[in-house]
């Protein structure tokens, strides 16, 4: 049985999001599965390591999603072949990218290129309500988070660059 229809094209789209903010969302995300009934996978991982140790043993996630499989398990998530290819995966394979401070702004540019009604794509209920902000982090935890996360912020850089050119 197929519920996909195969003459019908797939569309791809993804949001990044700022990569400090990203990273702590995310390891709070999973420290917060505490209370949930079905606790995440790497909760356990979350109580044995800090933030950025947390961070530096998964680093470039965003790099890593978009370079996809099976090139984020062959080379290390520093590599910038990582780097490449997940820039070449957002800017020639996609059909539209955004970035999350500019939900809006994206949201406005798939509903006039595709023709959809007014729908929330982003809701404001995932987000993670006990997190502190990058600000509450001490200047040698940014620093380091910035090392770790330098492919991320590379490729969110050069995102954000060429939304100012479309």
């Amino acid at each position: 049985m197929h519920f996909f229809n195969r003459r019908r094209p797939f569309k791809y789209f993804t949001i990044l999001r700022e990569p400090l903010n990203q990273a702590i969302s995310y390891y709070f995300f999973i420290k917060g599965s505490e209370r949930w009934r079905r606790k995440h996978p790497m909760l356990e991982e979350t109580k044995k390591f800090s933030l950025v140790d947390f961070t530096e043993r998964h680093r470039n996630l965003q790099c890593m999603t978009l370079a996809g499989i099976p090139w984020n398990r062959i080379f290390s998530r520093n590599s910038r072949i990582i780097l490449n290819l997940a820039k070449k995966h957002l800017f020639y394979k996609l059909d539209m990218f955004g970035i999350l401070e500019q939900m809006d702004e994206f949201q406005d540019k798939i509903e006039s290129r595709y023709g959809w009604t007014k729908n929330s794509v982003y809701a404001l209920n995932t987000k993670t309500r006990v997190r502190p902000k990058v600000a509450d982090l001490t200047e040698s935890q940014v620093i380091r988070m910035k090392e770790l996360l330098s492919l991320d912020i590379e490729l969110y850089e050069e995102a954000k660059k060429r939304l100012k050119t479309i």
